[in-house]
């Protein structure tokens, strides 16, 4: 095989499937010098990796091949690792003629981490790190984890520039053990820790199944930070619960010191349609019983995509939280609208479970749009619908959709908690405050309806909150209308 040097790498160069083949044996610097037209054959033997290779893609691609295996495979990790393996510039499959992956389970296996497919491996145990990576293929897997590029991810990731294109697709029989969905990456697991920027979704997910996600079906890693990442694709998962444009679930593991996740800049356009905690963004936050004080952050995060839940709790950002951890939103919108059937539907969170732990953790809202038309059976909101736990602050934030639904509607919050201080400090540590925020949108209800609060709109600490003066005399006007 030649060797070509650039930039002072010496690179060996591969031509042929045979060329492809040779990186098993040794760890190098590979570079394509051409497409790889694989003729349709039928591909059933991975082609091994060793930690520190790099393969430079070149801008060329590898299709036309039948997967009945991932195209390549990573080593099982040893945690011992020094280097990591590299693949940047690199496309997989083609647009015309995307590649058919299916798999089945036959046999239930409690081990979720090696039941996965995708398209470039199945599970990765090594650090890796992926660069202008473009994925065109068709997957279905029978009671399994699908991930467009990745299956499980088990170990520390760098993705940039990565997208997945085509469809994916999981059928689920009960008792066959458990399944994720996800675009570019169906789990990721306890050992791993992604950091992703501008990756994308274009494919369309389907899956009978809970926790679907158009860019990760679940995560349950300590570090996750995003950003300039967007999903495309619509994620329909209607008989599913944890259902999100970005991630479907966030399961946090014990053992784990704090989380920190971290998104700027992402983006939802596809429709998302789920059973129960559906969500623009994500569809269900689990960290409240191995949480200890960690940080989740949105910033410069936007929802375009329409959000219909058939059950309870839906959010343009986000359907359930149930956190010991602070929840911070900082200058995010939602124009999805939201609808279906159920419960407790808002722009940012349906259902917000603020659990205390070591210390008390907030729900701060500062800078947030809703722009999206909401109809729920009960408690519809801009901001925040069903909520219970420690204390939520919500400053500068604007309502612009209708609301309709039963009883607890509100411009800003359906409800709001009656407030506990601390006996000694004099702290308040379960409470809610509403400052600086406006609606100004029509509110529909036959129970209770608040220009800014529905429930329990007098418990609640307000300031400098403006509002369109009501013509229904029936909703009730806390805070000075302006």
């Amino acid at each position: 095989m030649a060797v070509v040097s650039i930039n002072g790498t010496d690179y060996t160069v591969i031509r042929t499937l045979s060329d492809l083949r040779e990186m098993a044996l040794d760890t190098g610097n590979y570079i394509l010098a051409n497409n790889l037209d694989l003729e349709g054959r039928t591909w059933r033997l991975s082609v091994g990796l060793n930690v520190g290779t790099v393969l430079e893609g070149n801008g060329y691609a590898i299709y036309n091949y039948i997967p009945k295996a991932s195209l390549f495979d990573f080593p099982d990790g040893t945690g011992d690792e020094t280097g990591e393996i590299v693949i940047r510039n690199l496309q997989i499959g083609s647009p015309l003629t995307p590649l058919v992956y299916h798999a089945e389970r036959t046999e239930a296996a409690a081990d979720s981490l090696t039941n996965s497919i995708g398209i470039l491996d199945g599970y990765v145990g090594s650090p890796c790190r992926l660069e202008h990576v473009s994925v065109y293929a068709e997957l279905s897997g029978v009671n399994c984890n699908v991930g467009g590029i990745i299956g499980t991810l088990d170990a520390p990731a760098v993705l940039t520039d990565c997208s997945f294109s085509g469809t994916a697709s999981v059928a689920y029989t009960a008792g066959e053990g458990s399944t994720a969905l996800g675009g570019l990456i169906a789990y990721v697991a306890k050992s791993a820790t992604l950091t992703a920027a501008r990756c994308a979704n274009y494919g369309n997910l389907h899956s009978n199944a809970n926790i679907c996600g158009g860019l990760f079906g679940q995560v349950a890693s300590q570090y996750l930070y995003l950003t300039d990442c967007v999903n495309y694709g619509d994620v329909e998962c209607l008989a599913a619960s944890a259902v999100g444009g970005i991630y479907g679930d966030l399961y946090y593991p014990a053992g784990l010191e704090p989380m920190d996740y971290r998104f700027a800049g992402c983006d939802n356009y596809g429709k998302i349609m789920g059973d129960s905690q559906v969500g623009g963004l994500f569809g269900n936050n689990n960290s409240k019983t191995n949480g200890r004080g960690g940080v989740f952050l949105l910033e410069r995060c936007r929802n375009f995509g329409s959000v219909i839940s058939m059950g309870s709790d839906s959010g343009g950002m986000v359907g359930s939280i149930a956190m010991k951890d602070s929840f911070t939103v900082r200058d995010c919108a939602n124009f999805g609208s939201l609808g279906g059937e159920g419960k407790n539907k808002a722009g940012v969170c349906g259902a917000v479970n603020m659990q205390a732990g070591s210390g008390t953790y907030p729900f701060v809202v500062d800078g947030f749009l809703n722009a999206g038309h909401i109809t729920s059976g009960s408690r519809a909101a801009g901001v925040t619908g069903w909520i219970s736990g420690t204390f939520f602050v919500i400053r500068n934030a604007v309502n612009l959709g209708t609301l309709n639904g039963g009883s607890s509607i509100g411009g800003i919050c359906a409800e709001a908690l009656e407030p506990v201080f601390d006996e000694e400090s004099g702290e308040q540590t379960v409470g809610v405050t509403v400052e600086n925020c406006m609606n100004a949108a029509v509110l529909y209800g036959s129970g209770t309806l608040g220009n800014l609060i529905g429930g329990r709109a007098a418990q609640a600490k307000i300031g400098n909150n403006w509002f369109y003066q009501p013509r229904n005399a029936s909703i009730n006007t806390e805070g000075a209308p302006r």
